[in-house]
């Protein structure tokens, strides 16, 4: 074997690329592998670790993790019709309309400026880390109309209204159009009201980027 040039061996993206071609050949192979294991496994994992007094998961810090909510929803869509699974549908959907009203009720949505704050620094939503993330209350707008489809629950449906005039009013830029990513706890209110950052123009917005 003099003069032959050994093979290099694969990078870390190709081994992964290797890896995920396999899992996707057992996935084809076997189409009840996704639906009746991981997203059942997934069920679980939530139930168990769910806060059946205040909603969420586990203990504080609790953040809203609304894609959790979004799976929790889904996973109601897909067991609903199922023979002998209404009762786990139901308890998806009763997650999720639980906490969203714990949060809506608690001092993680802003019951003055609306909108939601990053997290809750205790297990009750009361006690919030004083930061609103824009993509925060994309994520939570989308669980909450989600589940007031579903529930047609009054408070739900106000706190979706309260979190749309929140990001319209503090986190749009009315003159020169788009979103602020966020507005933290060192933002300093406006003649007019809005929170938006130390270097505000005239209209009370930061001014677009040079």
């Amino acid at each position: 074997n003099f003069g032959r040039v050994p093979k290099p061996p694969l990078s870390s993206i190709e081994q992964l690329a290797t890896i995920m071609d396999k899992r996707a050949t057992t996935v084809e192979n076997n189409s009840d592998l996704l639906t009746n294991t991981s997203i059942e496994t997934c069920f679980a994992y939530f139930a168990n670790d769910f806060d059946d007094d205040n909603g969420g998961f586990g203990t504080r810090p609790k953040f809203p993790q609304p894609v959790n909510f979004n799976f929790l929803l889904t996973h109601a869509a897909l067991t609903h019709q199922a023979k002998g699974k209404a009762d786990i549908a139901k308890l998806s959907i009763d997650m999720t309309q639980l906490t969203l009203k714990k949060m809506s009720l608690g001092g993680i949505n802003d019951q003055l400026g609306k909108g939601f704050h990053r997290y809750s620094t205790d297990d009750l939503w009361h006690v919030p880390h004083f930061e609103k993330m824009l993509y925060d209350q994309g994520q939570i707008a989308v669980v909450l109309a989600d589940t007031y489809s579903i529930t047609k629950d009054e408070l739900i449906g106000q706190t979706l209204r309260d979190l749309i005039s929140y990001v319209e009013h503090d986190l749009r830029h009315s003159k020169h159009g788009g979103f602020y990513c966020a507005e933290d706890a060192d933002s300093l209110p406006t003649k007019n009201g809005c929170n938006c950052g130390v270097n505000q123009t005239d209209n009370g917005h930061p001014p677009p980027p040079s």
